[in-house]
């Protein structure tokens, strides 16, 4: 997303994701239509379960910026490994907090938060599918923004750390942390937070407002007991309230995400995920999208410093 004009391979790729989106659009009804069979995942998630995994992600993400500075022009690489094995072990905690959360909050347990391992195959097939069309969109929609910014005299293109890291010929066991870090341990440890907590979590306040029920997410057990009934009867509303909670999961998806630049492309990502997980059930389809999706500027970048092309 430099300088280099844009090839026919990315252009083809955005004009299918731009036509299967439309068709999509037209098939749903502007998407009226397209979670109104969608199944449904009943759980007791409480606020003080999401601030408690928040703080955790937020805690790791801190601790390893304050071992490793992200901008240096030459990159203790022993202090970077430290930073980022810190890093995975926040990712670890937080993956291992949400899925004990999953057990103990979700009536169906793991696979009523959508983690199972059956019908992998699938389910990793389904995964590059919703790729194919979000990742299309998603790059379109970051190539679009970069030209707005040229138009309006910003003419620095913002690059995620870890693909500017790549770009130093790190040594081998740092490229093996970097590689793992966004490529499995990120769409794992994120998935888990933003679609099997937070999306979740939103969903049912919406749904909850949208039926005229009372504010119970304080209320404890008599606060359960109510969302239970709910759950075993959606409002007709649940539709646009499952709606809002992917718009307001995927506006904190992109703002978590650094890099200004790249807001309204990671917006447009967190919509696929979010619409994918609601319509399947499926949270492994959604990390198996965000692995797919991560791995590609990863093995671009590569390609770059090896073989000095884009």
């Amino acid at each position: 997303m430099e300088n280099e004009p844009v090839s026919i391979v990315e252009i083809c790729w955005y004009l299918f994701s731009t036509i299967f989106l439309i068709r999509w659009l037209r098939q749903t009804g502007w998407g009226r239509r397209s979670l109104i069979d969608a199944p449904l995942k009943k759980h007791h998630l409480q606020v003080f379960d999401l601030l408690f995994v928040v703080f955790l992600y937020l805690a790791a993400m801190a601790a390893a910026s304050v071992v490793a500075p992200v901008a240096e022009a030459e990159p203790d690489w022993r202090q970077k490994n430290l930073a980022w094995l810190i890093a995975l072990s926040g990712y670890a905690i937080l993956s291992a907090a949400i899925l004990w959360l999953g057990v103990s909050k979700f009536e169906a347990g793991l696979p009523g938060l959508g983690v199972s391992a059956k019908g992998f195959g699938k389910t990793l097939w389904s995964g590059f599918g919703y790729f194919l069309v979000g990742g299309g969109l998603t790059l379109g929609t970051l190539f679009l923004t970069v030209q707005i910014c040229r138009l309006a005299g910003y003419d620095i293109i913002q690059r995620h750390d870890i693909l500017q890291m790549l770009e130093k010929n790190p040594p081998w066991t740092s490229l093996l942390i970097l590689l793992f870090l966004p490529a499995v341990a990120a769409p794992i440890a994120e998935e888990l937070l933003f679609r099997g907590l937070l999306q979740n979590f939103l969903i049912r306040i919406f749904t909850r407002n949208y039926a005229g029920m009372p504010d119970v997410t304080f209320a404890g057990e008599k606060g359960v007991s109510a969302i239970s009934a709910a759950a075993e009867n959606p409002p007709p509303d649940s539709v646009r309230a499952r709606w809002l909670g992917i718009l307001v999961t995927s506006l904190v998806f992109a703002v978590f995400h650094a890099q200004w630049q790249q807001w309204p492309a990671l917006f447009v990502l967190s919509l696929v995920l979010g619409y994918s997980y609601e319509r399947r059930g499926n949270l492994l389809i959604c990390m198996f999208t965000h692995a797919f999706f991560n791995l590609l500027p990863l093995a671009m970048m590569l390609w770059k410093v090896h073989y000095g092309q884009t």
